[in-house]
């Protein structure tokens, strides 16, 4: 799937279990080297008959102390799985890796599990993106109010190269939705959201690499350049980045017009940011962006208020069919350009983090979320995929909705979820596990898998 960037806050599972035969994740490799997303709109493209042919198994990756907050996920070019998230216990940034057999964590040990930064309380809102076979991590420093990166450098032995990007002045402090994506050179943008100690000074930055003369707050590291995307009282922390195929920047986020949330885009094609208002629905949470590569769509999932999911794309105005949009008013030109509409009803508990969205190369969408509709106790997992017609999802028939891991009496899922899409569309979701019985999270994975005797099945 394009180069491989993280996905999606749209924030894989599924090794290979035994059992007479091998259940195998697609898409996946395991790494045995230390070297190494009014109605629905026609323009929605149908999933091929992959996904529905394939059934879901769920594992846990990490479950030593209190970990998974936070999780994140991507895949190398080479196709292994990797999974960055929090330690709450040892305040840590960890990262697990799949390999199969031989591992030190997870089901079955398949999986590889490390500490990738422990000095202070690290690794909140961390998000981990590949570049061919690169893998960073961008996260939080706690301790020092900061907005660090993690790269893993392998010669001859790996080990984890860490820098500070920004420090914010004294009272202000880097916080949620840090999204780490790699554009198609790979060069690497880190969004994030500044909070600063006067309300009406808080912001949504975007650092880049830079070849020199970079310039961020509180560090001497020239290797970034640090920008505002938006800012000022209204602005708010949920937001969420992707690039067009021009490798233009845009920028999903909410701002907080006094009791209700607005959805906007941004983009900077230039030089200057250009702001699009989306949807002015109340309630807007948790925005998941994703523009298709081969011709610039934007679509966006997103927590829409009355405690439904979302969905919304840039369609265009047509004056043959007006009504194939009705939201994302222009008005310069007088019309609507995108297309909004309700998928589930998922509950109105004030609980909801984790949602999710990838769409593959031709244009197939999965959003993973949490549900508390028909329990508010126990929260579930769920997916929802775009089918086109005869989909089951409490507003929408043109998607198929599935509850993928229920929870138990004490054990609520997906708290924070994470997508990742193959190239032939099988899916691949990291959530995170609450137990309040013993008061502990654990990092989980849920994936499609091949019934196969042979080697996975590796579609980068």
């Amino acid at each position: 799937m394009k180069n491989a960037s993280s996905l999606y806050h749209f924030r894989p599972w599924a090794a290979a279990l035994v059992l007479g035969c091998q259940f195998l994740a697609a898409g996946w490799t395991a790494d045995s080297s230390s070297a190494s997303g009014i109605g629905e709109s026609e323009n929605a493209k149908a999933p091929s008959a992959t996904w529905p042919k394939l059934p879901w198994r769920n594992q846990y990756i990490d479950t030593l102390g209190n970990v998974g907050q936070y999780i994140s996920l991507t895949a190398t070019q080479s196709g292994t799985i990797w999974a960055s998230y929090y330690a709450g216990a040892s305040g840590a940034l960890k990262a697990a890796r799949y390999v199969g057999t031989g591992g030190n964590c997870g089901t079955a040990d398949s999986w590889i599990c490390e500490t990738v930064d422990s000095v202070g309380d690290v690794g909140r809102n961390s998000s981990i993106a590949s570049y061919q076979n690169k893998i960073a991590i961008a996260y939080q420093d706690s301790t020092n109010r900061s907005l660090k990166l993690a790269t893993r450098i392998c010669l001859g032995t790996c080990f984890w190269s860490k820098e500070t990007i920004e420090i914010p002045e004294s009272g202000d402090y880097i916080e949620s939705n840090i999204s780490l994506r790699f554009n198609s050179s790979g060069t690497a943008y880190i969004l994030y959201f500044l909070r600063d100690s006067n309300p009406t000074l808080n912001q949504i930055r975007l650092a880049h690499q830079v070849p020199s003369g970079g310039a961020c707050i509180g560090t001497s590291n020239v290797d970034w350049d640090c920008e505002q995307v938006s800012g000022g009282y209204t602005t708010g922390s949920h937001a969420s980045l992707a690039f067009d195929s021009f490798a233009t920047p845009c920028v999903a986020r909410v701002e907080e017009m006094g009791s209700s949330q607005e959805l906007w885009q941004s983009c900077k094609p230039e030089n200057s940011w250009n702001h699009f208002r989306v949807e002015t629905k109340a309630q807007v949470k948790s925005p998941s962006l994703h523009i298709q590569e081969s011709n610039s769509k934007s679509r966006i999932a997103y927590f829409g208020e009355n405690g439904r999911l979302r969905f919304t794309e840039y369609v265009g105005y047509s004056a043959a069919h007006p009504a194939n949009t009705n939201c994302g008013y222009d008005y310069n030109a007088k019309h609507n350009d995108w297309n909004c509409y309700d998928i589930d009803i998922i509950g109105s508990t004030t609980e909801h983090v984790g949602l999710a969205m990838d769409v593959d190369d031709t244009g197939n969408a999965v959003i993973a979320y949490m549900d508390a509709f028909s329990n508010q106790v126990t929260l579930r997992l769920k997916a929802a995929f775009f089918v086109g017609s005869g989909g089951n999802c409490g507003f929408s028939s043109a998607w198929k909705c599935l509850t993928l891991d229920s929870g138990s009496q004490y054990k609520s899922e997906a708290y924070y979820a994470s997508v990742f899409l193959d190239s032939g569309g099988v899916a691949s979701i990291a959530y995170t596990e609450y137990d309040s019985y013993n008061d502990t999270h654990s990092a989980k994975i849920a994936a499609q898998y091949f019934y196969k005797a042979s080697l996975p099945l590796v579609k980068k």
